[in-house]
């Protein structure tokens, strides 16, 4: 038996099933049915958007190390002392 070509989706499609998910108006075996999706694409989409929700409001890699702010006040300044010459 021939093995059938993996299917691309769009990410709009993707988006759709795991709002879907998320909502728990149906279970994964309706959901896939519905959609025609594996159960193991519902799951990793869904594995994927709760990755990204946890670091989305995450604020430790938001802020600028001392050292870079350091270095850009002193950018700063030398390009201030250049125009006033």
């Amino acid at each position: 038996m021939a093995k059938s070509p993996c299917r691309k989706h769009l990410f709009a499609f993707e988006t759709k099933v795991v709002q879907a998910a998320v909502k728990r108006d149906k279970n994964l075996v309706e959901l896939c049915e519905y959609f025609d999706v594996h159960a193991s694409h519902i799951t990793r989409w869904k594995t994927q958007l709760l990755k990204w929700v946890d670091g989305a409001f995450d604020d430790s890699g938001a802020r600028e190390s001392p050292i870079a702010v350091a270095m850009l006040h002193a950018k700063i300044g030398n390009l201030a002392l250049e125009s006033d010459f």
